[in-house]
């Protein structure tokens, strides 16, 4: 590293032959793969199982009480502003069960034990700006 304190940049081109067996390979290791894709008309974080499900070749256009999605020159996976929904919707789930029950015989009712699985995730797309958010 540079004596003055600049970290430099270093950058990574991933041949997108690849990117499909990246989502491929995090699957088996038990994750949900979580990227931007398009649902009502809109780039949104959702679960994805292919590297199709991606906004190819789409952007976005955001103005003062606009949103529209427009195709963009070239075929960039990840080419689109930060949209309406963020990383904490899975980080900070807005819907949680407390607990559940079920009804019992003599009328009254037993508690059901929670699931211990646990989620794992993994964020692809994930810009410096929402990292430092997260």
């Amino acid at each position: 590293m540079p004596s003055s304190g600049a970290v430099s940049e270093q950058r990574f081109v991933l041949p997108a032959g690849l990117f499909q067996q990246i989502f491929d390979n995090l699957r088996w290791l038990g994750y949900e793969v979580i990227a931007p894709t398009v649902v009502d008309d809109a780039i949104v974080y959702e679960r994805v199982e292919s590297v199709n499900d991606l906004p190819i070749g789409l952007t976005d256009e955001q103005r003062a009480g606009t949103y529209r999605i427009k195709r963009a020159t070239g075929k960039a996976f990840l080419h689109y502003g930060v949209g309406p929904r963020s990383w904490k919707h899975y980080l900070y789930p807005p819907h949680q069960r407390l607990w559940q029950a079920r009804r019992n015989g003599d009328g009254g009712f037993e508690i059901l034990p929670e699931s211990e699985e646990v989620l794992r995730y993994a964020f692809v797309g994930v810009r410096p700006c929402e990292l430092s958010a997260i």
